[in-house]
């Protein structure tokens, strides 16, 4: 049995005539992030997805229904002040209405998300990313975790999404012990993903077509070692579980080891340019 001592939950305000605010649920690094006056996309209802503001960040659960959890963090840094929300609060109090109203009030519409879609979070634990890298002389293969990821669905046709992967966790499946700590050693060095300096990459897709039932053509901008540059793919869905498997040019994000893209005659020791990514999402 958890100890709700240590979960920590959030109270927020939705842009709704609601005469009281609404406590959802945080993961632990969630929780480190938020503070009142960040905005959240929370669902609300059967599918709706809102846009709330952060009133109190504690450690209390809620008595009379088991709290969500939070969609996703949208802010940076809280947009609303702490001043600003006791005014909020004060005009309720004044003008005898909702919290509710006073935020669709002041905020712009652009900041308030308010949608039948639904953003479908992946089972990190469930998915997986397999990596295939060739050279003249051979390959290696091994795998790398998602921190975390989402999908944007409207019903069930997908319209969106963004993902972040743990260059921390690259590792080499194909080789053992000395060899396979060397190789893993040398691809989070800075002769290819320098994870001390860049220790996440990001995916967010840009554009989404559907080709058929279940299948689409996505533009992604992919962000490695702080370099954006678009990749295109195909995803299938089934179930509760999308696919794909796509190509990668280490040259367009400076991976600079053995490519004959920076270096000349490099003969047998070549390392080819692109990479294969075959991607299992759960969620």
């Amino acid at each position: 049995m958890k100890n709700e001592a240590s979960l920590n939950f959030i109270d927020v305000i939705l842009p709704l005539a609601l005469p009281k605010t609404y406590t959802y649920s945080l993961a632990k690094d969630e929780a480190a992030t938020l503070r009142p006056g960040f905005r959240v996309a929370v669902s609300f209802g059967k599918q709706k997805i809102y846009t709330a503001v952060v009133k109190r960040v504690h450690q209390v659960a809620p008595q009379t229904y088991e709290p969500k959890s939070i969609v996703m963090i949208l802010d940076d840094a809280p947009v609303i002040t702490p001043d600003q929300l006791k005014f909020w609060e004060w005009i309720s109090e004044y003008y005898m209405c909702t919290q509710g109203e006073v935020l669709r009030a002041s905020l712009p519409a652009a900041l308030l998300i308010e949608s039948q879609s639904s953003i479908v979070k992946i089972n990190t634990d469930k998915s997986n990313i397999h990596w295939l890298a060739k050279k003249v002389t051979g390959q290696h293969d091994g795998y790398i975790s998602l921190t975390n990821g989402s999908l944007e669905m409207d019903g069930a046709q997908l319209t969106g999404g963004s993902f972040e992967v743990d260059m921390t966790s690259i590792n080499v499946a194909d080789l053992t012990g000395e060899y396979k700590a060397k190789l893993e050693g040398h691809l989070k060095s800075d002769d290819f993903f320098g994870i001390e300096t860049f220790p996440v990459s990001n995916l967010t897709f840009t554009e989404v077509n559907q080709k058929m039932k279940n299948h689409y053509e996505i533009t992604a901008d992919l962000t490695i070692k702080g370099i954006t540059a678009p990749v295109t793919f195909e995803m299938h869905f089934e179930g509760n579980q999308a696919s794909t498997k796509f190509m990668v040019d280490r040259a367009k994000y400076n991976v600079r080891y053995g490519s004959n893209s920076f270096f000349d005659n490099l003969g047998d020791k070549a390392i080819y340019d692109e990479f294969q990514l075959e991607v299992t999402l759960n969620y």
